[in-house]
């Protein structure tokens, strides 16, 4: 993928540090449209060929006030 090196970069670190046995946790966070999804699923196929179970979790902007009282 181009343009993307430092990103997929940072998720393959994370993949890594999940396969020698610690654990990891990513964020991702972007506007609409800059292709994340791309990026997201690419790592999500590098994990399941591996053999790891792949979460995913979606909230949008409103999603943030929807735990607060």
């Amino acid at each position: 993928m181009r343009g993307r090196d430092r990103e997929l970069a940072a998720l393959r670190d994370a993949h890594a540090s999940v396969r020698d046995g610690h654990g990891a946790c990513v964020l991702v966070e972007a506007a609409p449209g800059v292709g994340l999804t791309r990026i997201l699923r690419e790592t999500a196929r590098l994990g399941r060929d591996e053999g790891f179970d792949v979460v995913r979790v979606a909230a949008d902007e409103l999603d943030q006030y929807a735990s607060r009282s």
